[in-house]
């Protein structure tokens, strides 16, 4: 029973094994062999069957096809999405068959479609069993369209490129801030080089919306620059007299600040100095008459305080000095302001 059991896994594992091995022995050599599809691309294309095109004509779609190709190929752009779309056509061309190309050859004077035919017979002879299709010349058709579409596609997508590239190079010399843009045309370029082209679309109209919203940011910022210019240009005397008005009344302004905080500060020492000379005397009764702390703790702690009632004493006469200063300050330009009220009413009254 249990041999039985291990015969019948190992059949399932070389039946396995066969079929991969059959797959990778009739396998294509390159990756043409495998149709990819862009399936956004592809639900944007707009294909009208219409009347199935004849052999001559389907052959001469292929040969545009290979142009279209080219072209592409010229321009550096990838093609491997084209390229197997048009192994697609090739084989829908062909068929499951040789043998009516051959009569066709037979019969066409045209060297170049002569050639181009028996590559075709390469093309099916290289084609794995399972790919083979049925000869479908309306599918020529589709795929061939599907590739002129696919290649102005990206002619359209190189066009907005190089527009993108030009905004961007003419907004940096007007100096306005194009930062992000470069980032996303690179993405776009990376995006186009992969035959991602919805992709790649999107990245440029987000840099165009940028570099667009760079513009009108600038604008506005000139636009502002110059009201303000025009606003200074058209009442300069009244902006004269206010800042006139606010460089001489700061002074006083600062000078009340100045006392007021003095004030203040040396309101907060002398407090705390009259709180720090009652916790000395407290302190004093703790340790001599209560006996409640040790002398170590009664010794730091006197220390400390008497730092600091130092340093108070330190701090305090030259902060009274200085508010003092102030205060005098302050009622010598009164006063000469009172005087100087007092000669104007003067020199008006010997006038009259």
């Amino acid at each position: 029973m249990k041999d039985a059991k291990k015969m019948y896994v190992l059949s399932v594992l070389a039946l396995v094994a066969s079929f991969i091995l059959l797959a990778v022995l009739e396998g294509p050599a390159d990756l043409s062999g495998f149709v990819i599809r862009d399936v956004r691309i592809v639900d944007t294309f707009n294909y009208s069957p219409g009347d199935p095109p004849t052999a001559d004509e389907a052959l001469d779609l292929l040969l545009q096809a290979e142009s279209d190709h080219q072209e592409m190929q010229n321009f550096n752009l990838s093609t491997l999405l084209i390229r197997d779309t048009l192994l697609e056509a090739k084989r829908s061309y062909v068929g499951n068959s040789t043998g009516w190309l051959l009569k066709r050859i037979r019969k066409e004077q045209d060297y170049d479609k002569i050639e181009y035919m028996y590559s075709l017979i390469d093309v099916y002879n290289s084609t794995p069993d399972h790919e083979i299709k049925q000869r479908n010349l309306s599918e020529v058709r589709r795929l061939v369209q599907l590739i002129r579409f696919r290649k102005e596609y990206a002619y359209s997508l190189l066009d907005y490129l190089t527009l993108v590239r030009e905004k961007m190079g003419q907004y940096e010399k007007e100096g306005i801030n194009t930062s992000g843009a470069p980032e996303l045309i690179r993405k776009a370029e990376e995006s186009l080089s992969k035959e991602r082209y919805d992709e790649a679309r999107s990245y440029l109209e987000e840099a165009d919306n940028l570099l667009d919203q760079a513009k009108e940011e600038h604008s506005r910022l000139q636009e502002a620059l110059r009201e303000t210019t025009a606003f200074v240009v058209r009442y300069w005397w009244q902006i004269l007299i206010v800042l006139g008005i606010i460089a001489a009344v700061t002074p006083i302004i600062v000078r009340k600040i100045r006392i007021k905080l003095l004030q203040r500060k040396i309101q907060n020492l002398e407090d705390e100095q009259k709180l720090i000379e009652k916790l000395i005397v407290k302190l004093q009764d703790d340790y001599i008459r209560s006996r409640i702390i040790p002398k170590q703790t009664y010794e730091i702690r006197m220390e400390r305080y008497r730092k600091r009632i130092t340093e108070i004493k330190e701090m305090l006469p030259v902060m009274k000095s200085n508010l003092s200063d102030l205060m005098k300050d302050r009622k010598k330009k009164r006063k000469k302001n009172q005087e100087k009220g007092s000669g104007k009413k003067g020199k008006g009254k010997r006038q009259k």
